[in-house]
């Protein structure tokens, strides 16, 4: 946002920042960024859009919006979207910042109520749900917030991450402070959805989950990475077992199911794509991971990465330039 001081124009700082990783996303760039301009509220707002090396329009898409606010970061190699995230909230200037898919469309009042919500219960973090659809982008601009959506507030962000289902993707709002202590998405791995709500978690004092959809997906026939099963299931496992070899200073039962949802995600691969047996060593350490007594050693983790030996032409690396 500019502002006229003595009869120039001087860029202020936003409230915001709306960090947007793109690959080859011209065919849902239209409607993503229209619902990102669509936002108002008492805030001002910038648009960070950063391009991991697309090979269709995705920029020239971008580069023919005048908007002030829009700056396109881009870069000449394909990364992945964990490091494209961070690198965009290295660039941001906001307070607070907040994620989107470059093929969602946000919620009409989305984020003004999700600051509203992170303000009045000084928290450093806000999820919100997604709703799977089967319209097109464009067809979704219209879409508002449900009335009614409730939310619980947590102090113990980690710990309800890892006992609560469907928050990941990225319908998350966050403060600048927060995300730089945590580091940001977990560049270890390809993809920043079970990383980025983990890593955030462990650094924020305050963690509320919304209950309303704050994200759109619409329905299209491109391929994208959720359909890749051995890629999330190999992201998902390789994130909890670095956070139990990162995070030291966190509580047993944090450890434990960190360790249970890395086992979870190895049986998910070992059974759904290898048609493992349930009679197998790897579904006992599935079982045996829901006790409380169970905790997962480093031993059995090297095991279960084996798993996916054979598999590693479908899984994208961050340090490979492949075409995603």
């Amino acid at each position: 946002m500019f502002k006229s001081i003595g009869g120039k124009e001087i860029l202020t700082k936003p409230t915001i920042s709306f960090i947007v990783p793109v690959y080859n996303k011209g065919h849902a760039l239209e409607a993503t960024l229209a619902s990102l301009l669509n936002q108002d509220g008492p805030f001002d707002s910038e648009f960070i859009f950063v391009d991991d090396a697309s090979t269709d329009n995705s920029v020239s898409l971008l580069e023919h919006n005048s908007d002030p606010r829009i700056s396109i970061i881009r870069n000449a190699d394909n990364r992945g979207p964990a490091i494209r995230l961070n690198q965009g909230a290295r660039a941001a200037r906001g307070d607070y910042l907040q994620f989107i898919d470059a093929d969602d469309v946000l919620a009409k009042q989305a984020t003004a109520t999700m600051l509203r919500i992170l303000q009045q219960e000084d928290a450093d973090v806000i999820y919100g749900k997604w709703e799977i659809t089967q319209k097109l982008g464009l067809d979704l601009l219209d879409m508002t917030l449900l009335p009614g959506s409730g939310y619980i507030v947590s102090d113990s962000p980690l710990h309800y991450v890892l006992t609560h289902s469907r928050i990941a993707r990225m319908a998350a709002m966050t403060t600048s402070t927060c995300f730089t202590a945590s580091g940001g998405c977990d560049e270890q791995v390809f993809v920043q959805d079970e990383s980025l709500p983990l890593r955030i978690a462990r650094k924020a004092r305050r963690f509320i989950d919304f209950s309303g959809a704050i994200i759109y997906v619409p329905a299209h026939d491109y391929c994208n990475l959720s359909r890749n099963k051995v890629q999330q299931h190999h992201d998902g496992f390789c994130v909890f077992r670095n956070a139990l070899a990162q995070m030291t200073d966190i509580d047993q039962e944090c450890r434990r199911l960190l360790g249970r949802k890395a086992v979870s995600c190895a049986w998910k691969h070992y059974n759904r794509t290898m048609k493992g047996s349930f009679f197998s060593s790897v579904f006992i350490h599935y079982l045996l991971s829901k006790t409380h007594l169970w905790s997962a050693t480093r031993e059995l983790l090297e095991k279960l990465y084996r798993l996916f030996d054979g598999y590693q032409d479908h899984i994208r690396k961050p340090c490979l330039e492949l075409t995603q």
